[in-house]
């Protein structure tokens, strides 16, 4: 069995789907060779990152395949509003050739068919609450039962999804599951390198899903299950205030996820450098919740990853509407949405 060094590994099986007898994580764990990847070059993904604003973003055209555009995040941020749609962040970015991919830093070099050595691709969606988070959150909660053989007795969300509370054990649980290749959290945030170690061995492929401002207010204000939350909400909102656990909360809105959840990675990338030790490799991908299932397959497939099944449309349970939604939303946008250009 090879040591997990940098080398992006791969399981031994073309089956992907486990069985009922699925093995515990401990007994996969040494069924693993190298995998080597034919792609044109390699592409170092270390960003040259000098402030916040130069951090990379990537957008996705969804034709055939998958036609990738580039921006950064002070671009992205400034032109991110309350109107503005997918397809004009889209127009506005650069296009490239393709994802970027790590390269190994135990083997950057080609061997003698051309073939490349690269880190473990792993996709992490960031997800919020009318956002196409539910079926992904199962997609994934049954990916970990078929890869990994992890369950989840009496639990609707996956391990580790909640990233306030649980964000290393999450980091750890791709070290141990290396067959993996799809997980999911929310309130995303990175933990310092006193926290956890810099995950040199893998490349961490960050999806935050896209959605017109004032279209997922309108929705999550809709979205309050019982008349009661409605009144708390409602008198929450004359005092310019929220309850954590509505989904209209603006920092719950993915605009905010990803400013929140940048400052983290980047310390974690300069502090690797400056204290001299391998940087971690980071991929931010931005997809329109219009084409989310596109957008999963299509990063799947440029990083040679299985596509992760997902299930049948979910349906929430229909929750009572707000009788003063209308004046509860102008409220809302008073009290928050100038801070979107803020972030």
């Amino acid at each position: 069995a090879l040591v997990a060094c940098g080398y992006y590994y791969y399981p031994l099986s073309n089956d992907h789907v486990a069985d009922e007898d699925t093995p515990s994580v401990s007994s996969r764990r040494s069924t693993l060779q190298v995998r080597q990847l034919n792609f044109a070059d390699p592409k170092s993904v270390e960003p040259s990152i000098r402030a916040a604003n130069d951090l990379p973003i990537y957008l996705l055209g969804i034709i055939d395949g998958i036609t990738p555009h580039q921006t950064n995040w002070g671009t992205l941020s400034t032109a991110w509003n309350r109107d503005t749609t997918y397809d004009e962040l889209f127009s506005r970015s650069l296009m490239v050739s393709s994802l970027p991919h790590a390269p190994s830093p135990l083997a950057r070099y080609a061997d003698s068919s051309g073939s490349y050595y690269y880190k473990r691709p792993v996709i992490i969606f960031n997800l919020g609450p009318k956002l196409g988070s539910t079926s992904i959150t199962r997609a994934c909660r049954d990916n970990y039962l078929a890869t990994c053989g992890i369950t989840f007795p009496g639990r609707r969300l996956p391990f580790a999804y909640d990233g306030l509370t649980q964000s290393a054990q999450l980091l750890e649980l791709i070290r141990q599951c290396p067959q993996t290749s799809h997980f999911c959290w929310k309130n995303a945030t990175m933990p310092s390198l006193h926290e956890l170690p810099p995950m040199e061995d893998v490349q961490l492929i960050h999806m935050f899903p896209f959605r017109p401002y004032d279209e997922w207010a309108n929705s999550a204000m809709k979205f309050q299950w019982t008349t009661r939350r409605c009144d708390v909400l409602y008198e929450g909102l004359e005092r310019c205030q929220t309850y954590p656990r509505s989904e209209i909360v603006f920092e719950k809105y993915s605009k905010a996820q990803l400013s929140k959840f940048k400052d983290g990675v980047i310390q974690r990338i300069m502090s690797s450098n400056s204290n001299s030790i391998i940087s971690e490799d980071h991929v931010f991908v931005l997809y329109d919740t219009n084409r989310w299932k596109e957008s999963i397959k299509a990063v799947s497939k440029a990083y040679g990853l299985p596509d992760l099944p997902v299930p049948g449309l979910n349906r929430h349970k229909k929750g009572d509407y707000c009788e003063r939604h209308g004046e509860m939303l102008d409220r809302y946008h008073d009290c928050f949405s100038d801070g979107l250009m803020d972030l």
